[in-house]
């Protein structure tokens, strides 16, 4: 397996680019060593990058072995430029652990096996994005992956996270929490009537309303259509069902729209606090079925299933 020797490795732990090993013995290709920096470039950690196909990189995981995955991959060309001896530079994109393509510029080097052919390659990272720039385009890429673009409010992906970090907490801290789903009654109406530009202002103006209504400490999202999944902790039930049915009543009172089309609308609540053996299906599932109940005995109510 092609790795660096005591010394080389103290080198390239210590380089401020990133360096991996790919080991091409038996047509495999694989991640053999990764240092610091190509963890801080790409997000995965050592133990996690080695025995990696390259391939995988490059977003090709699901093709068949060897390197030459396309024409952007920076491996396609070692052989000719370890002929020649020119190593230039590629420009391509990796593929980060949290999935979005980073565009890098790589430079390829030849490691050779004793017999002197070509065992494998090492591959140094060259950010197209300075450094100081890194982090702050990170956040934002962050940002977008997991907020609703029309509300601003948290989305399912990062709502389905947090679901599983409370539950989570539930069990190894103790922290109960609630889950609630705010389901807009007659929203169709709203945009069969009004059309579906005034339908997003009302989606707007409902998760300001909810966001306003809410505690600090408390977390609200869009789920999806006209659906709001929000999650409380350090709440007793009757202060949870006072808090949402003080948040039903303002949006009801309120006027929606615009000055030159008011808009009324009401929501519907379903709830449930975490008790044990709780998992994220079985709360959601309850919380539904309390939904259910609002939307079935006349709407616009609060339903809770705090046992």
């Amino acid at each position: 397996m092609l790795t660096p020797s005591l010394q080389e490795k103290y080198l390239l732990d210590h380089l401020p680019n990133g360096v991996y090993y790919v080991d091409g013995a038996d047509d495999r290709y694989v991640i053999t060593y990764w240092n610091k920096a190509a963890e801080d470039a790409l997000g995965y950690t050592a133990e996690e990058a080695l025995g990696m196909p390259c391939r995988a990189l490059m977003g090709e995981s699901r093709l068949a072995s060897g390197y030459l995955c396309n024409a952007l991959c920076p491996l396609s060309r070692l052989n000719e430029d370890w002929k020649d001896k020119k190593f230039v530079p590629v420009v391509t994109q990796l593929l980060h652990k949290n999935g979005h393509k980073l565009p890098i510029q790589i430079r390829c080097f030849p490691l050779l096996s004793e017999e002197g052919s070509l065992a494998g390659a090492a591959v140094f990272l060259e950010p197209l994005i300075p450094h100081e720039d890194m982090a702050r385009c990170f956040m934002e890429l962050e940002h977008i992956a997991y907020q609703d673009a029309l509300t601003e409010l948290p989305n399912r992906r990062y709502l389905d996270e947090k679901l599983k970090e409370w539950m989570s907490d539930w069990y190894q801290k103790k922290w109960r929490f609630a889950v609630l789903m705010g389901d807009i009654d007659f929203f169709k109406k709203v945009n069969d009537t009004h059309g579906h530009d005034m339908g997003d202002i009302v989606l707007k103006q409902v998760a300001t309303l909810l966001r306003s209504s809410l505690r600090y400490s408390d977390l609200v999202g869009r789920w999806g259509g006209e659906e709001f999944l929000i999650l409380m902790r350090n709440i007793s039930p009757k202060k949870l069902f006072q808090r949402m049915e003080d948040t039903r009543k303002k949006i009801e009172k309120s006027v929606l729209g615009s000055a030159d089309v008011p808009v009324r609308i009401t929501i519907s609540f379903g709830g449930a606090l975490s008790r044990p053996g709780e998992t994220v299906s079985s709360i959601l599932a309850r919380v539904d079925e309390c939904l259910y109940r609002s939307k079935t005995t006349g709407r616009n109510r609060v339903t809770l299933d705090v046992t």
